[in-house]
Parts: structure tokens; C-alpha cells; sequence
């Protein structure tokens, strides 16, 4: 039960602050149909899914770190080069991955290699899939007949959501953005602070700051992620991703940067 309310939360993305002044029945429903309504939605502009290519930066993910001269004499520039991946992304939040790997499929070391690089983009890849699938196909707000409560707090909305010792705090700014959203887990505390940009069509993610703190040894961590846009048919994609991320107990206490490139779009409509 504890580990569906962590999955609600983070998918649903529930919102609080502490409790003040609570909201009325009727009034908590139009808040929160409002406020749903105040982001970039894909789907209520015809999109079911899109398809696309993601494209690994290995210059950026391995600057300081590999030497680029080493790395072609030994051919790793070849087989990173040779690994193509395209994802799915729609409602489901689940993205669907097609791969190909360029070279010759007789090396049996070179496809290791590459399988094993694969899998690990497609680790991020999903995560950020699912970003996308709670910010741009679904929502980040409950909706109202879900369980939650809503109430006002020093100018802000505050949704909550709790079960057993596990509970989950957002801070909604009156113009429904959210500015802050926390979960106090068994195991761990989660902070995220998530920037938009106001576009005609509602609120875009643009940027959010992550930090775990766990009990476990070396599971605490630091997340910050840049997302930049493309206008692909009329509605918005995302066209890069970069991400800098620490890890408790890294060599050196040095952070990752993660960078990917999105291509070659197909929309598939509702």
C-alpha cells in the first residue's frame, strides 16, 4: 500500500502545504478543474502519442572523463555512435522503444557493449518519459474525485495526501503554478521545485531541482533538469533534455550531465 501511494504521488504529482483553512466542497472541485486546466495539455490539442528519436550527447556525458583520441583508436567512438534508440510517449506513461545498433552484428563483444549501453539510456529515457506523461498527457493535479484534501494557506492552494506514516506536500501559487512539491517517504525525503513558462496554451515545465535525502547509505542524491522545446505541428515537444545529477558517496563528490537531443517527431493524432 505504502509503495502505491509513493507511485500516486509521484505520477499524480499531489500538492500541500501544512493545513490552515480548508476548502469548500464545491469550491475545492472548481479549484482544482481550474487549475488542471492551467497546463499545456497534449491531448485536449488532439495529441494521442508521439514517436521520436533520442539521441545521446556521449560528448557532453563524457567530457572530462574519457579522453575523445583514446576513445576512437579503441573504437568505443564507433559503437557509441552506432546506437540508435526511438521511444513512444503517450498517455500510458510506459514509453515503447525501438533500438538499433550499427556495425557488425557477428562481434559478440561489440553487441554486449552495446546492449548494456542501451539499457542504461533507456533507464533515463523512461523516467523522463514519465515526467512527460504526468506534465504533458495527463496532469500533475488531481482530479476531483480523487482522494485529497485542499486547503488555503498564507496565499497559497495546498493539496494533501497522506497513508499510514507516508505523506506528500505541493505548494500551488494562487495562479495554480506550482512552486514546490514534497513527500516524506519510510525511507527517504523528497524536496522538488519545478519552474514553467506561461505559454497561451498553459503552463510548459521548463526546469526542476530534486533532492532525496535517505536513511539508506549512498541512496541520497541531487537532480537538476533543463528542458528546452520544439514546435513540432502546431504543439510543443520537448527537443532536449539535460540533466546534472550528484550521487551520495560519487568518486570525488563530482555530479553526471546527462544530455539528450529529440528528433525526427511523428505525432499520431486522437
Amino acid at each position: 500500500m505504502r509503495r502505491a501511494l509513493v507511485t500516486l504521488l509521484l505520477v499524480n504529482f499531489v500538492f500541500a502545504t501544512p493545513s490552515v483553512v480548508p476548502v469548500e466542497s464545491e469550491d475545492k472541485e472548481s479549484s482544482v478543474q481550474k487549475a488542471r486546466a492551467a497546463y499545456y495539455n497534449l491531448p485536449r490539442l488532439g495529441v494521442a502519442s508521439y514517436r521520436c528519436e533520442a539521441v545521446t550527447e556521449w560528448r557532453v556525458m563524457l567530457a572530462g572523463k574519457v579522453d575523445p583520441e583514446a576513445l576512437k583508436k579503441s573504437g568505443g567512438t564507433e559503437i557509441l555512435n552506432g546506437i540508435h534508440i526511438w521511444m513512444t510517449i503517450g498517455e500510458s506513461g510506459d514509453p515503447k522503444f525501438e533500438q538499433r545498433l550499427d556495425g557488425p552484428i557477428s562481434d559478440p563483444k561489440r553487441n554486449e557493449i552495446g546492449d548494456k549501453l542501451v539499457r542504461k539510456q533507456e533507464k533515463v529515457l523512461t523516467r523522463f518519459a514519465h515526467d512527460v506523461t504526468r506534465c504533458m498527457f495527463t496532469s500533475m493535479i488531481p482530479s476531483a474525485d480523487q482522494n485529497y484534501k485542499l486547503e488555503e494557506k498564507d496565499g497559497h492552494y495546498v493539496i494533501s495526501e497522506s497513508d499510514g506514516s507516508s505523506t506528500a506536500n505541493i505548494t500551488m501559487e494562487r495562479d495554480y503554478r506550482i512552486s514546490e512539491f514534497n513527500a516524506l517517504l519510510e525511507k527517504s525525503n523528497l524536496k522538488m521545485n519545478p519552474q514553467f513558462i506561461k505559454t497561451s496554451r498553459g503552463y510548459l515545465l521548463t526546469s526542476q531541482h530534486t533532492e532525496v535525502k535517505s536513511s539508506v547509505p549512498g541512496e541520497s542524491s541531487v537532480l537538476s533538469e533543463l528542458l528546452e522545446y520544439a514546435e513540432i505541428d502546431g504543439v510543443r515537444l520537448p527537443s532536449k533534455l539535460t540533466a546534472i545529477v550528484s550521487l551520495e558517496g560519487a568518486p570525488g563528490g563530482k555530479s553526471r550531465t546527462m544530455q539528450f537531443t529529440f528528433r525526427d517527431f511523428q505525432i499520431l493524432k486522437k
